[in-house]
């Protein structure tokens, strides 16, 4: 009799699932899935298992191919919300089956940026299944820059140019998944800060994604020896250093181009990156449209004859860099 009251309890504990909320981050819009999330947490994934929960069915789907998946989350920093353990579990209602694109995929080990949500008493990821845990190379932190003020994707697109203890060796990434207002002009500048940043491999890492850029923004080749790019994540630098090049030869059409079709909501992000083109020539001649055209606006690269400007992160986000990196 015990035995059989023991199996019951234990299958009845293994079909209670968490009641979860199918979301995903094809429903959401701009800051709408920050705005959802009650907490957002810094942390490592350190397993993640699908809990056997056979009487869980998503909605809809006749393949039975959604399943719980539950990660074990070694808090770092709690970033929106409180939460005083030092780990968490965190579910996602996941796809087992055949998928492709930008979905949730989670090596454990790593350092991720995780919004929730609290969900029939456990923390549930904000959106499932496509991409809506976010992987931080920037390495330890233990708060976002700015304040709550400021929209959260400008914050978390500052946190990735923010160098702290622990980070990745691929440190700055080339490819940003949140874009800072005034593109490319702002991470432009950030990365010309990072590249006086004491670390070699920092500054490498720098350098190889202002090369990809592709906009001519490749001063820093003179600093860095060229198997150091061959060992960064820069493919062929032979063929992205001829990009520079070509854009450097449409620059005249291109300078054209932006100044006829401004960006909807008025950025001069990319006028004025041809104020800090490589080609000295070239960017004399831009800081004199920009400054003709826009006179009143102090953020550019001119004169032609000064280095061009560079930024880091702090805390009130990204500050003028004059001089050297700051002593820690």
């Amino acid at each position: 009799m015990r035995l059989a009251v023991l199996i019951v309890s234990l299958v009845t504990l293994a079909a209670c699932a968490p009641k979860l909320t199918f979301v995903t981050t094809k429903t959401l819009h701009g800051d709408e899935f920050f705005n959802r999330s009650t907490h957002l947490f810094l942390g490592i994934i350190e397993d993640q298992v699908f809990p056997f929960y056979p009487l869980f069915r998503l909605p809809g789907d006749d393949s039975r191919s959604w399943r719980i998946l539950r990660r074990r989350i070694k808090v770092e920093a709690v970033l929106k919300g409180f939460e005083p353990r030092p780990y968490i579990y965190l579910y996602e209602i996941f796809l087992t089956g055949g998928k492709s694109g930008d979905w949730n995929f989670t090596p454990s080990g790593e350092r991720y940026l995780i919004p929730a949500c609290v969900e029939d008493g456990v923390y549930h990821v904000s959106a499932d299944f496509w991409r809506s845990i976010f992987p931080v190379q920037s390495g330890r932190h233990s708060r976002l820059p700015l304040d709550d003020s400021r929209p959260m994707s400008e914050r978390i697109a500052l946190l990735e140019y923010w160098p702290g203890p622990d980070h990745d060796r691929s440190f700055p990434p080339w490819n940003q998944r949140f874009s800072l207002p005034d593109f490319p002009w702002r991470d432009v500048k950030l990365l010309r800060g990072l590249l006086r940043n004491p670390e070699a491999a920092i500054r490498t890492q720098a350098c190889v994604a202002l090369v990809r850029l592709q906009l001519a923004q490749d001063e820093c080749l003179s600093q860095i020896p060229r198997e150091a790019l061959n060992e960064g994540i820069i493919q062929s630098p032979e063929e992205q250093i001829a990009a520079n090049r070509r854009f450097e030869q449409r620059a005249q059409q291109d300078w054209q181009y932006n100044l006829d079709y401004p960006r909807p909501n008025g950025e001069l992000g990319m006028l004025r990156i041809f104020t800090t083109i490589s080609n000295p020539t070239l960017r004399a001649h831009f800081c004199q449209e920009f400054t003709r055209h826009f006179p009143d606006d102090p953020d550019h690269g001119c004169p032609a004859d000064h280095s061009p400007p560079a930024t880091i992160v702090t805390e009130a986000g990204d500050v003028p860099l004059n001089g050297p990196w700051p002593a820690p």
